[in-house]
């Protein structure tokens, strides 16, 4: 489990709001990638994000148990990559503001069969912290280092 420990600039009182983005499928067809923009979108200074896995559906061609053509929404025979970079398109323009990304059952199916992390990936294109398929994160508010007030959440995919 990791424990991933990030200082927030704060004042007293001020609200700080904290959005989990889990199990968006990015690269399966029927992932609404409008609403998905649209719920990122709707944030302010005070906004922060992390993504708790499945955020690429991460389901390749031979799963015959899991895999439909018709819910595949990528092009070519690269799926992982593109949805990988799909999803990097999406999260860049909030990554001063993502706290971390969290792998989930279907990125920990290609790491299994694959030998490559799409969530890994990800957390290293944006540069942001790797949280792997469970942890903590421990928000420290702190107030020009004086005060400070320590918000512990715990999350699993």
């Amino acid at each position: 489990m990791i424990v991933h420990t990030v200082r927030i600039p704060y004042v007293y009182g001020e609200t700080i709001h904290l959005k989990p983005v889990f199990d968006c499928h990015v690269g399966n067809s029927y992932c609404d990638i409008r609403a998905l923009k649209s719920y990122l979108a709707d944030s302010d200074e005070s906004t922060y994000f992390f993504t708790g896995g499945d955020f690429t559906d991460s389901i390749i061609t031979r799963d015959l148990k899991r895999y439909t053509k018709h819910a595949d929404d990528t092009e070519g025979d690269a799926v992982i990559d593109e949805q990988v970079d799909l999803a990097y398109q999406i999260l860049a323009p909030y990554k001063d503001k993502l706290i971390g990304i969290g792998r989930g059952n279907h990125e920990e199916a290609i790491k299994k069969h694959c030998g490559t992390d799409p969530s890994g990936r990800l957390a290293a294109l944006l540069g942001v912290t790797y949280l792997g398929y469970s942890g903590i994160i421990r928000l420290l508010l702190s107030e020009n280092g004086m005060r400070t007030r320590t918000v512990l959440i715990r999350w699993h995919h």
